[in-house]
This record gives C-alpha cells, sequence and structure tokens, in this order.
C-alpha cells in the first residue's frame, strides 16, 4: 500500500517530499508497525550566543554518531529532520525517529529519554526539547506514535506531519544566506536499505467488506 498525501496548508519542497514519503512507504513495506516519535531539540534562550548553525549541526551529528553505542536507540531504524532557524529558538532541529514498532511501544517514554539526552549528554545542559509524543492531546492530526501498516487514516496523519520537515523555507533561507554569505542545508533524512527477506511479494493491503 502506498500513502501520499497532499498538504494544502504547506508550500513543500517536491524533491525532498518524494525523497520523505518514499522512505515511510519503504518501512511500512518492511516493518508491520512503526513507532514514531518525534523530538524538536533547541537551546535555551539564554545561550543565543553560541547558538550558530555549525554549532547545532554538529550537536545533532554527535547525535547521530552516538546511536549505535546507546541501548535507548536498539529498535531504532531512521530519521528525518529538519534544521531550522526562527526568531524565538533561533536554529533548533525538528526530528522524526522511526522505530520497530513490534519491538517497542512506549512512544511517550522514549521521547522523554531521547529528549533528555540531549538536554543531558548531547548539549550538556544548554539546551531543551518538545516532543508531539508527549503532548498529543493538542493536535488534531498527531502522525506519531504506534502505526500499523494497515492503519491508512493514522499513516496519512503521518505523512502530513512529516511534510512540516520539507516545507519550502526559502524566503528565510535566502534572508540568512544574504546576511551569513552561505547556504544552509536545512533536510537531511538517514540511509535506509530495504530489507530482503525472502518471504515472497509484499504484503497487499485490502479494505474490509
Amino acid at each position: 500500500m502506498h500513502v501520499t498525501t497532499i498538504n494544502r496548508r504547506l508550500s513543500v519542497n517536491r524533491f525532498n517530499q518524494r525523497r520523505l514519503h518514499g522512505l515511510i512507504n519503504q518501512l511500512f513495506n518492511d516493518y508491520s508497525k512503526l513507532l514514531v516519535v518525534r523530538v524538536d531539540f533547541y537551546l535555551k534562550s539564554e545561550y543565543a550566543e553560541i547558538n550558530t548553525y555549525d554549532y547545532m549541526n554538529q550537536a545533532f551529528t554527535r547525535l547521530r554518531n552516538n546511536l549505535r553505542f546507546n541501548r535507548l536507540f536498539e529498535y531504532y531504524i531512521t530519521y528525518a529532520a529538519k534544521l531550522e532557524y526562527g526568531q524565538d529558538r533561533k536554529w533548533h532541529y525538528h526530528v522524526l525517529f522511526f522505530f520497530n514498532g513490534q519491538k517497542i511501544k512506549n512512544d511517550y517514554l522514549l521521547a522523554l529519554a531521547i529528549g533528555r539526552y540531549w538536554t543531558e549528554t548531547i548539549v550538556k545542559g544548554l539546551g531543551d526539547f518538545y516532543s508531539a509524543n508527549m503532548n498529543k492531546g493538542r493536535y488534531r492530526w498527531v502522525g506519531v506514535g504506534m502505526i500499523e501498516y494497515h492503519d491508512i487514516h493514522k499513516r496519512m496523519a503521518l505523512m502530513m506531519c512529516a511534510d512540516y520537515l520539507v516545507k519550502d523555507d526559502s524566503g528565510t533561507q535566502l534572508a540568512i544566506h544574504d546576511v551569513a554569505s552561505k547556504t544552509y542545508r536545512s533536510y537531511r533524512q538517514g540511509l535506509y536499505k530495504p530489507r530482503v527477506t525472502g518471504l515472497g511479494r509484499p504484503r497487499e493491503y485490502r479494505f474490509n467488506k
């Protein structure tokens, strides 16, 4: 089952959207359940002077490099992320982490642990975090948590949530580029190699009659 959406409220980068939607659909081809965790990483306002593109990029690189050695990410599959600049939080990350939903269930505790790992280990108390998984009551279409392959509504909500990571922010990026004379890469996603199971053709979706 291939799922895609058109989010008319966002202007998106179509190339990045195709990459991200393709990744998500491939993950559901390979896993019957995904536990999706969204965490936003940022620095506290009192440390604005060190909040630069390079600092945040290096901090996120440290986080990704540590994944393979941390039991917190034992069932982690891959990620998608956007580094964004705003007036309040300056440079900050929006990240979707994808985990094997057959192996791990509690997205609230997982989001909390990832957020604490960022604040306590990666940025040594200089930062903070926010997670949609810990605030689901605030959203009509949350698009995170446990999502099963056959749940078309939750998968569509995930696609809508994911579109924020690939929104077209060329106006904002252009302003930053003009000031800093540097080109910034805002969207990135983890490498993922599709699973080869030898179990025959991929599963097919059938609507209940």
